[in-house]
């Protein structure tokens, strides 16, 4: 639905889909570029909290402007780019940990773990697509509630899981 939101809402032509695309592409390529050199001084968890503080923000900005109802493309395309720098700071950490456990079968749990976001992609696919009304509102308000749920999510690990297994705090 990326290309009916480009091309119908902002009326943007169809042969300029695949650069604007390209765009949200690059951003995750800049996320793992930065996440590799914030891995350098900082703990996977330390840069997967900046990843879901990053979400909080995004999620609050499109809420607002969702609220607002005057949103200009690149706004919304802009936050996008910005969730999928985020994305790139907590899915890589976040599956190098959940692998750490099981290093004698890091691939079948790799496996899993990517089964697993393949199919919660493809129900948010569906799900976002039934909910496209022709506007933007949708895509800002679910994109919005996702990344604060992610926030969200960040901040009760930090409540209920406050030291790490060697009592550091993480």
């Amino acid at each position: 639905r990326s290309a009916a939101f480009i091309v119908e809402v902002y009326g943007y032509p169809v042969s300029n889909f695949g650069f604007i695309f390209a765009l949200l592409g690059a951003s995750i390529l800049l996320g793992t570029v930065i996440n590799r050199r914030l891995l350098l001084y900082f703990s996977p968890t330390a840069v997967i909290g900046l990843g879901a503080a990053l979400c909080g923000v995004v999620g609050t900005y499109l809420l607002w402007q969702s609220a607002a109802g005057d949103a200009l493309f690149w706004q919304i395309w802009g936050a996008a780019a910005m969730f999928m720098v985020a994305t790139a700071f907590i899915m890589p950490n976040a599956t190098a940990l959940s692998l750490e456990p099981v290093p004698g079968i890091a691939g079948v749990a790799a496996s899993i773990v990517g089964t697993i976001q393949s199919i919660a992609g493809a129900s948010s696919a569906i799900v976002t697509s039934s909910l496209y009304d022709g506007s933007y509102l949708n895509v800002t308000r679910v994109l919005g509630l996702a990344c604060l749920a992610v926030f969200a999510l960040s901040l009760m690990r930090r409540l209920f899981f406050a030291h790490g297994e060697h009592g550091e705090s993480q």
